[in-house]
Formats: C-alpha cells, sequence, structure tokens
C-alpha cells in the first residue's frame, strides 16, 4: 500500500468503510469506453449543503462506489488533481457545506462520468442545495487563439442578459457579489454595445482581456481569471443544482457557445434597444445552433418567466 503525502487524504477505488485520517491508494477501476470522439475538456464545482459534517464521508464513499478516486484536502490546495476533490467552500456556511470539484473530464465520456458520480452522490439525502449555492464550470480553451477568445468574450457580454432568462432571479443582473455581471462591471457599464465589442477587439493579450472582462476580481459570471488553469474559462452564473442532467445541458450549451464563438468573425452589435428576449432567440439561431438545447433552455426560460 503506497501512503500519499500529507496535504491531503486519498480515498481508493473500492467499497471500503471511510475513517478520519485513513490514507490508501489503490489501482482505479476501469472508466468508461473512450471510443467516443474526443472533445473540449471541462472540470466542474458542485457547491452543496450538508446537515452534518459527516456529510462529506458520505460523499467521499459515493465517489468511491461511482468508481472514481476522491481527495479530502487537509488543507487548502487550488492546483487540478487527477481525483475529485471535496473541499470547503468559504462563501457558505461552516461546517454545513462542501464543494465537489471534478478532475479534468472530456467529451462524452466525461458527461457520463459526471452523471454516474453525481447519481451516486444524490443516494445520500443529507445534502440539498439552495439560492445561495452554485455550479461552475471551466471549460478548456485548447486549440483556441487569442482572436478566439476575444470573440467568446464580445459574444458573452452581447448575450449575457439573455443567458440571464435562463437562471433563477438570485442569479440575473448585478444582484449578486459573488457572480457579477460582465456587461456591467466598471469597464462596460453605460456604453453601447458596439463600444464594448471595440474595446474588447483592441487588447492585444489575454492579460489585457481579463482587466477589461474581469476588473479586480474573478467573481464574473464569466471568469477568465482562473489561477493556475489558465487554458480556461469559468462560467460562474449557473444556480446550485443536484440534477446531472441540468449540469450535463449546460456543460453542452458552454460548448457549443465557445465553439461557435471562436470559429466565426466578430459578432455583430445590437441595438441598445433589444430586449433580453429577443436576444435570447438571436442566441439561438445564431450561435448555439443545437435544437435539442435550443427547446430545453426555452422551455426553462418559460418555466423561470412564471
Amino acid at each position: 500500500m503506497n501512503v500519499v503525502q500529507s496535504k491531503f487524504v486519498l480515498f481508493a477505488v473500492a467499497k471500503i468503510n471511510i475513517t478520519r485520517g485513513a490514507a490508501f491508494l489503490v489501482p482505479r477501476s476501469k472508466t468508461i469506453s473512450t471510443t467516443i470522439s474526443a472533445a473540449r475538456s471541462f472540470g466542474c464545482e458542485i457547491e452543496l449543503l450538508c446537515d452534518s459534517s459527516n456529510t462529506v464521508y458520505d460523499i467521499s464513499n459515493a465517489i468511491i462506489n461511482s468508481g472514481e478516486q476522491v481527495i479530502i484536502p487537509t488543507q487548502q490546495i487550488r492546483q487540478t488533481t487527477t481525483a475529485w476533490k471535496l473541499v470547503r467552500d468559504v462563501s457558505l456556511p461552516a461546517n454545513r457545506s462542501i464543494e465537489v470539484v471534478s478532475p479534468i473530464l472530456q467529451g462524452e465520456n466525461g458527461r457520463l462520468r459526471l452523471k454516474r458520480t453525481v447519481e451516486w452522490i444524490n443516494h445520500y439525502s443529507s445534502i440539498g442545495v439552495d439560492k445561495r449555492t452554485g455550479y461552475h464550470v471551466h471549460i478548456g480553451l485548447e486549440g483556441i487563439r487569442f482572436e478566439g477568445v476575444q470573440r467568446l468574450s464580445q459574444n458573452w457580454v452581447k448575450y449575457e442578459d439573455a443567458i440571464d432568462l435562463i437562471l433563477p432571479s438570485s442569479r440575473r443582473e448585478d444582484t449578486n457579489r459573488l457572480i457579477r455581471s460582465v456587461r456591467n462591471n466598471s469597464n462596460f457599464k453605460g456604453k453601447t454595445n458596439k463600444q464594448v465589442n471595440d474595446r474588447i477587439g483592441r487588447t492585444k493579450n489575454m492579460q489585457q482581456l481579463r482587466d477589461l472582462m474581469n476588473p479586480g476580481n474573478r467573481y464574473y459570471k464569466f471568469n477568465l481569471r482562473t489561477g493556475s488553469n489558465r487554458n480556461t474559462v469559468e462560467f460562474r452564473a449557473h444556480s446550485g443544482t443536484r440534477e446531472p442532467g441540468k449540469m450535463i445541458m449546460w456543460i453542452r450549451f458552454l460548448v457549443e457557445f465557445i465553439e461557435a464563438s471562436a470559429r466565426k468573425n466578430a459578432p455583430d452589435n445590437f441595438l441598445d434597444i433589444r430586449a433580453p428576449v429577443y436576444k435570447f432567440k438571436r442566441l439561438f439561431m445564431w450561435v448555439v445552433c443545437d435544437t435539442t438545447l435550443k427547446n430545453y433552455y426555452n422551455q426553462r426560460r418559460i418555466k423561470l418567466d412564471r
């Protein structure tokens, strides 16, 4: 048996009883077949509320039962790991919350791993979500040139209030200090869509673009200040959820949004009188041209508008 470094505890991929302070490392079981075509990488941060401090060990067991490895750091670590990670979320109540952080996942195989893991976690009734919790997704920018990230940024600002329509009211506009609006940040507020697009287009490098999109910190719905994960963009907008189907649809939407934005020409400017619903319809005509996603999110928009 190999003992892992003392800065975290690693639980093995096996059905074992977890005890505090245990440290095991056992070979992983085989994952789902990777014959599905490779696709863009992603990682998830799932914020959960729990009814006791012991829930972290229940979640650990669930992740192990799903066929994955999991670590519980004994100190704050932000680097990416090859295992699932359970960490304290300082934005949520102490001893009554946990953040489940996935390893880097990829394509359909990764989405299946996410689904399987969350389904196992959902066996425990001691966890939940509310308007304080979020579901954050990092998407890899591998293969996308700087100009593509500029166009992605332009499209986010252009459609941010349309995307708000598929979010609960607690996460819309600029009402939540942990998921600030990019469109209403100190660089863009009061500017026309054309002025914003032009300003993004004049940036010369990623540092300038980060400073423009996320002035001051990373707490924006669309975040380019991703620390050690420099070649990713983080989407913090989505509300907390335990539903694997909802998680996967959001990942599919984000990947489509990124691919189309990077591939197509710089977006045209909206007239500033255009309403969010008008923009929503154009979003699924011009950018995310997937009928399944269009129908799913149109139904969600209608449901949230009631």
